[in-house]
């Protein structure tokens, strides 16, 4: 259950229109900030992973918002699609459509069961049922990029994002921050009050390691060291 301080944290999110008169941005179709999937219960959520951005919207997405336009202001209606579909695809990747990839969704859910059981926050049958109520998994630049692969999102841009970043991760005061992808760390990193929790996973549809490589293995000692500390 999405609680009103949370509702009130995606609402400035999804009625963020900062960036849209920059050429990077995904104008048409349109779809609104986003970017937000996993648990809401601040008390149970340890993990909070941070991906670039969303990539280009699917095609339930488009549908959705096809009547609406940018101006116009989004509330809960709008925030509980975009949180339960994105939820949704971790649960099911095949509801993403048209053969679109899964393996971002798939080996996520991977990432996460072994992150949660070596490092002891619930034991490995709970992690494979219910990953999701434990991580809360969103976008360090929450809108869509004109630009799916690589996209150069300029510094100015990102670091006024941050703000409804911020306030996601002091909701949620996770005991570990899981960077995938080099921006989102190199900009989390200089932020001194979340740096010591913040730890690099290599981005699972980026060639990212398998669960039992020795790189996935460093990268969860590192975790560990973190969560280990407090």
């Amino acid at each position: 259950m999405i609680t009103q301080q949370l509702y009130e944290i995606m609402s400035q999110t999804i009625n963020c229109r900062y960036c849209w008169n920059s050429d990077f941005i995904l104008k048409e179709p349109f779809v609104p900030p986003r970017g937000w999937a996993g648990g809401t219960d601040r008390n149970k959520v340890k993990l909070v992973v941070v991906t670039l951005n969303p990539g280009h919207p699917m095609e339930s997405e488009i549908k959705q918002f096809s009547k609406v336009s940018m101006n116009d202001k989004l509330g809960q209606y709008e925030i509980d699609y975009l949180y339960n579909f994105a939820t949704d695809t971790f649960t099911n990747p095949q509801i993403r459509g048209n053969g679109r990839d899964t393996v971002f969704h798939s080996k996520m859910k991977n990432y996460m069961v072994e992150a949660l059981v070596y490092c002891g926050l619930v034991d490995r049958k709970e992690a494979f049922n219910n990953w999701l109520d434990y991580v809360w998994l969103t976008d360090l630049f929450k809108c869509s990029t004109e630009s799916e692969t690589g996209p150069n999102i300029p510094l100015n841009n990102r670091i006024h994002c941050q703000k409804h970043l911020l306030q996601e991760i002091n909701y949620f005061n996770p005991k570990a921050i899981i960077a995938m992808h080099s921006k989102a760390r190199d900009d989390l990193s200089k932020i001194s009050s979340i740096k010591n929790k913040l730890v690099y996973f290599r981005h699972p549809s980026n060639g990212g390691p398998t669960v039992n490589s020795p790189t996935f293995k460093q990268q969860l000692d590192k975790l560990k060291s973190i969560i280990d500390r407090q």
